[in-house]
C-alpha cells in the first residue's frame, strides 16, 4: 500500500554500462538490490544518489527500512556496517529516523576496521561527522543496555574521536602511516599526534573467565593430593585420530545444546580433560580445510581454547590448572607428554585413575603423574632432575618440528614456521621450560609468550 508505482524504470546510458535513477525512490531501490546482493562497492558508489535533506515519502521510507530488516537483511559483514554508515552520512540532515543505531554501527565498524574493504572505508572527516552523533560517554542519556550499548563500544567511539581530533590538530589527516613512524624512529619525519585513550571496565567475571584466568594449582599440588584425586577419577573418552571441519562443527553443535542429558554432558572431570589435552598437545590435530591444495596447518590449540569457554573453570582443580596453563602458553603443549592408551583391553571408553583387577594399566594416572612431575621440575631451581626434564621436553619438540617439516610441506614455510620458525634449530618455545623459579607463576599468569630459552 505504500508503493506509488508497481515498478521502476531506469534509463540506460548510450554506453550501456550506466543506469540513471530518475527519482529518490528508484535510487533507494537500486541501492537496496545492490545491498541485498552484497555488492558493497556498488552500494558505496550509489550512496550519493540517495542523499536528501527533506522528509521521505512512505514508499521511500519503506525501502530504507529494508536495509536493516532482521528478516530480509541481517547483514553483519564489516563492509555492510560501513555502507550503513555511508547512508547515514548523506541522510543526516533529513528529518527521519534511521532504521539502525548509528552508535552501534560505528562501534561494529571500528571493532572490525581492519577487515573493511578499501573501497568502503570512511574518510577521517566522515568518521568525525558521524561520531558527533554517536554516544561517546556512558553518562549520555541516550545510552541504554536494552538498546545494545556496551562500555566497550562506547569506549571505541570515544577513543576513535579523540585520535581523529588529534590527527586533525596535527594536520596529518589520514596520511599518517607506518612509513611516517619508521622515518620518525630513524630520526626524521613528522612527530605522531598524541592523545589520551580510556579503557573500558572489564565485564563481570562469569562464563568467559577462561580468556584471562589462571591458577597455580598444577605447581602447588602435592603427590599425596594427586593420589587422592585419582582414587575418585573416572573419565569417558573416545580417541579421535583427527578432527576435520565436519567433526569440529559437530562438536560445537553438541556443546551448544541447551539441555544436554547429564550422562552426555561435556565437563573436565568426565572426559573433557582428555579431549582438550589431546588437542593442546596436537596428538589429535584439527584440519579445517585445504589452502592452495594442501591441508591448512593444524589449529588444535586454538580450537581447544575455544572449547574451554563451554566448561566450568571456577573451581581451582589440578585438571583445570593444566588446561589453563596450556591455553595461556600454547607452545607448552609441544613439550608435554602425549596421552598414550596402554590398557590391555581397549573395548571400553572408560579410564580409571586407579588399577582394577580387569585393567591393571592406568594410562590416565600415568599421564597426570608425568605432567605434574615435569611441570614441578621445570619450574624449580637448577638441579639434575630439572636438567633431565628439560632434555626430555627438548626431544619432544625436536620430534614435533621434524614431523611438521616432513609432513607439512618441504622447506617449512607457512606450515613449519608457526611452531619453530621453519626449522628444527628454532628457539625453544616459551612455557615452563625456560622460566626461572621466581617468575614461573608470573609468566603463566600474564601469558608470557616471548621465548627466553637457549637454542636447541
Amino acid at each position: 500500500g505504500n508503493l506509488e508505482h508497481p515498478y521502476y524504470m531506469y534509463p540506460v546510458h548510450v554506453s550501456r554500462v550506466i543506469l540513471y535513477t530518475t527519482t529518490l525512490a528508484s535510487a533507494l531501490y537500486l541501492l537496496l538490490l545492490r545491498f541485498l546482493g552484497r555488492a558493497y562497492k556498488e552500494v558505496v558508489r550509489l550512496v550519493d544518489t540517495v542523499g536528501s535533506d527533506a522528509a521521505l515519502s512512505r514508499e521511500e521510507d519503506q525501502i530504507l527500512q529494508f536495509l536493516s530488516c532482521e528478516k530480509n537483511s541481517p547483514d553483519s559483514h564489516p563492509d555492510a556496517s560501513a555502507c550503513r554508515l555511508k547512508i547515514s552520512l548523506v541522510l543526516l540532515d533529513a528529518p527521519l529516523q534511521l532504521p539502525w543505531d548509528i552508535s552501534l554501527e560505528m562501534a561494529d565498524y571500528l571493532f572490525r576496521l581492519e577487515h573493511v574493504s578499501a573501497d568502503c572505508l570512511l574518510t577521517p572527516e566522515e568518521e568525525l561527522t558521524l561520531l558527533k552523533r554517536c554516544i561517546c560517554d556512558v553518562a549520555d542519556k541516550r545510552c541504554s543496555t536494552e538498546a545494545g550499548h556496551t562500555p566497550l563500544g562506547i569506549s571505541l567511539c570515544k577513543n576513535r574521536r579523540t585520535a581523529l581530533r588529534a590527527r586533525a590538530a596535527a594536520g596529518l589527516g589520514r596520511h599518517f602511516s607506518v612509513s611516517n613512524i619508521a622515518a620518525l624512529e630513524n630520526g626524521g619525519g613528522e612527530r605522531p599526534p598524541c592523545c589520551t585513550v580510556e579503557l573500558p571496565k572489564r565485564a563481570a567475571e562469569g562464563r568467559t573467565r577462561w580468556v584471562h584466568a589462571w591458577h597455580p594449582t598444577v605447581l602447588e599440588e602435592t603427590p599425596e593430593g594427586l593420589e587422592g584425586m585419582l582414587e575418585e577419577l573416572v573419565m569417558r573418552f573416545k580417541r579421535e585420530r583427527a578432527y576435520y571441519l565436519e567433526g569440529m562443527m559437530a562438536l560445537l553443535m553438541f556443546l551448544n545444546q541447551k539441555s544436554a542429558p547429564s550422562a552426555r554432558r561435556f565437563s573436565i572431570p568426565t572426559g573433557g580433560f582428555l579431549t582438550l589435552y589431546c588437542l593442546f598437545t596436537n596428538s589429535t590435530p584439527c584440519r579445517p580445510g585445504l589452502v592452495g591444495g594442501f591441508f591448512a596447518p593444524s589449529c588444535s590449540a586454538s580450537f581447544a581454547s575455544l572449547l574451554l569457554s563451554f566448561l566450568e573453570l571456577d573451581e581451582p582443580t589440578l585438571l583445570s590448572s593444566i588446561l589453563l596453563s596450556l591455553a595461556r602458553c600454547p607452545s607448552l603443549g609441544k613439550l608435554l607428554p602425549e596421552f598414550v592408551d596402554t590398557r590391555v583391553t581397549k573395548r571400553r571408553d572408560l579410564y580409571s585413575g586407579v588399577p582394577t583387577p580387569e585393567e591393571p594399566q592406568t594410562p590416565l594416572a600415568t599421564l597426570l603423574r608425568g605432567v605434574m612431575a615435569e611441570m614441578h621440575a621445570a619450574a624449580a631451581e637448577a638441579s639434575p632432575a630439572r636438567t633431565e626434564v628439560l632434555r626430555a621436553m627438548q626431544r619432544r619438540r625436536v620430534n614435533v618440528l621434524t614431523k611438521e617439516r616432513m609432513w607439512g610441506g618441504f622447506g617449512g614455510g607457512a606450515y613449519g614456521g608457526q611452531s619453530g620458525g621453519g626449522g628444527v634449530g628454532g628457539e625453544l618455545g616459551s612455557g615452563l621450560v625456560d622460566l626461572l623459579p621466581e617468575d614461573g607463576h608470573r609468566a603463566l599468569q600474564e601469558g608470557d609468550m616471548q621465548p627466553r630459552g637457549a637454542a636447541l
